[in-house]
């Protein structure tokens, strides 16, 4: 029997490991990611993105919002109510970035 598929285990699978609980009884899901970038006239600088994955108690609804930079207001903010297409905006985002999960 084929186990159904669960995008919380899936995104802790791929390094969202910082897990915060919010005031409504979601579950949030944290991942950082970081690299170094040749920028003409300035040299090496580092680049950052943030996504956090925010789930409903009931863990039906998916809210991801993107930060460049890590931190300020998202630059983009998605809500998703399939967890298959979820994962798939949340890696093709990640990609667009110039990031890899």
């Amino acid at each position: 029997m084929k186990t159904p598929f669960n995008l919380y285990d899936e995104l802790k699978n791929n390094g969202f490991n910082t897990e915060t609980k919010d005031e409504f009884g979601g579950t949030i899901l944290t991942r950082d990611f970081e690299k170094e970038v040749e920028v003409v006239w300035y040299g090496k600088q580092t680049s950052r993105y943030k996504v956090q994955v925010r789930f409903s108690a009931d863990m039906r609804t998916v809210q991801a919002s993107y930060y460049k930079g890590g931190f300020g207001a998202p630059d983009k903010t998605k809500t998703h109510l399939n967890d298959r297409r979820a994962l798939n905006a949340i890696r093709q985002t990640i990609e667009n970035a110039g990031f890899a999960i």
